[in-house]
């Protein structure tokens, strides 16, 4: 629950909390049929299992496993949130969906998202020109 924590401290900084609402879930597991959202960011763990032991050593040794390992292939949670999102009533039609993605994952993560009926919205590269997030919009 630590990066609640950091959440809870960034959204008080930037005087937010009246606005953001945080959770601790399994993804959606915890969104209850009343809430409404309009959003939904995630940083989920994109690194296949086979690459993390030779992922950089900081990040390896200071980040939770379950933080990093995105199975097999390295999508299996973006698998899981475009099904989820998809048909949530929680998350309303018209929301924004960011998502951090990993290296080559952008094509395989947006034709994901696309074949679940989502828009495309749009590709942000970080500071090194990959891309990195990618927006979706619920449909």
């Amino acid at each position: 629950h630590a990066a609640l924590e950091v959440a809870k401290m960034n959204a008080q900084l930037v005087d937010v909390c009246d606005r953001v609402g945080l959770m601790h879930s399994n993804w959606l597991e915890s969104l209850e049929r009343q809430q409404v959202f309009d959003m939904v960011i995630a940083n989920p763990p994109y690194i296949p299992s086979s690459e993390i032991s030779v992922i950089q050593r900081d990040v390896r040794d200071f980040e939770p496993h379950t933080a990093l390992d995105g199975g097999a292939d390295g999508l299996g949670a973006y698998r899981t949130l475009a099904r989820q999102i998809h048909v949530h009533p929680a998350i309303r039609i018209g929301a924004v969906i960011l998502l951090e993605i990993g290296v080559n994952q952008e094509s395989t993560v947006r034709q994901t998202f696309v074949n679940h009926g989502y828009r495309h919205l749009y590709t942000k590269d970080d500071l090194r020109g990959i891309p990195r997030v990618v927006a979706f919009e619920k449909r």
